[in-house]
């Protein structure tokens, strides 16, 4: 039998002085209104403040499941509504300018 492997030991970000220790946790938010809810997704938790920071593969499961993950070749939306300009055609501050209708 060969030694016993043990994981990685990582600090934790907010303490500095923890080490984080996989788990397994329950991701709760609210998406859209709705309360949603995921149990039993690998998380990492602090031994000495309880930080918890959750898996970047688990997360960017989660994301494209719910459609907030950008896929490939999406584009981010632009904004609907257009900046108002001011007198000279500049970007204003939220002012309309007085134009004669041809």
């Amino acid at each position: 039998m060969g030694p016993k492997i043990s994981p990685p030991k990582h600090t934790c970000p907010r303490c500095q002085i923890g080490t984080l220790q996989p788990i397994q946790a329950t991701y709760t938010t609210v998406y859209r209104g709705t309360l949603l809810s995921v149990p039993n997704i690998t998380a990492w938790n602090c031994d000495i403040c309880g930080f918890i920071e959750y898996d970047d593969e688990t997360m960017t499961q989660l994301e494209a499941l719910t459609g907030e993950y950008l896929l490939n070749g999406d584009t981010p939306r632009q904004n609907a509504k257009p900046t108002a300009l001011d007198a000279d055609g500049e970007p204003g501050e939220g002012k309309r300018s007085t134009r004669i209708k041809p």
